[in-house]
Parts: C-alpha cells; structure tokens; sequence
C-alpha cells in the first residue's frame, strides 16, 4: 500500500494536470477547442500535480492508516477525502502557476484579488475532486483493500 496510493495519487495528479494544460489559458476558446500550452508550462503543471498527489497521499498514509486498514466505507471515505483535499490544494496551484507562466492572464494587483483568486480555486478544484472522488473512490476503495497493511497483521 505504500507505493501503491502514492503512484494512484501522482496518477491522478497527471492526469489532471494535462487536462487542465489542454483546457488552455484563451478565452475565446470553445470547451472542446484543446490545445497543448508551452512546454515550461507543461512541464510546471506535470510537476505541480506530482508534488500535490505525493503531498497528500504521504499525509493519507501517515494520519489515516487505521481508516484504511478498516473496512471498505472507511477506506472510501478516505479516497473521496483525499482527492477532494487533492484538488482543493491543486486548484490554486494551476491557477497560480498559469498566471506566472501564461500569456494574456489577468494578474491579481492587490491582496484580497489574490485571496480571492486562490479561495475560488480552491473550491472549484475541492469540489472537482469530490466529485472525482466519489467516481473513483469505488475501484480505488477496493483496489487498496486487496493490498491491506500486511505487514502489521505479521507483527501485530
């Protein structure tokens, strides 16, 4: 389980992270007009979606290890949490790093448009995760039910 939820996680965040790169930075584009961003920026989401998939799931293996040697609700339950908080964290990280990297992006020019700007990101992405979570959680809850913790029923 221990290298399986992080690879499921960096998965996830790639995933992610290359639809968000083909959604593009133009506003005049249509919702099935995709196109491939720059290379610095694609490289940045990739990146981005790695660090947040290895983040959570890292705190996931750390604090929730009794929800996921539990039984299957419990280990859906974490999944779902976990992609929600995925995206919460990953939202303003792509939005932020578009605004750095992107051409023709409105920049925030005070504070509150920057909290702002990152507080919608974070609950655009938090409730994208949830639903995500919910879909996936399913296969994943499963999934990390038939690769349990064994080492502790060997030492416990």
């Amino acid at each position: 389980m221990r290298t399986l939820l992080p690879t499921v996680a960096v998965i996830l965040g790639l995933t992610n992270t290359i639809l968000y790169n083909l959604l593009g930075d133009d506003d005049s584009m249509g919702p099935f007009d995709w196109e491939l961003q720059q290379w610095p920026q694609t490289v940045l989401y990739a990146l981005t979606g790695i660090v947040v998939g290895l983040l959570v799931s890292g705190a996931f293996l750390r604090f929730g290890r009794s929800g996921l040697r539990g039984g299957f609700f419990g280990r859906y339950g974490l999944t779902v949490m976990a992609v929600c908080l995925g995206g919460a964290i990953l939202g303003p990280l792509l939005v932020f790093s578009t605004i750095v990297l992107g051409t023709d992006v409105y920049v925030p020019s005070s504070p509150s448009e920057f909290a702002s700007i990152a507080l919608f990101a974070a609950t655009v992405g938090g409730a994208i995760g949830a639903v995500e979570g919910v879909v996936l959680g399913f296969p994943l809850a499963g999934v990390l039910g038939m690769f349990g913790d064994h080492t502790v029923a060997r030492n416990g």
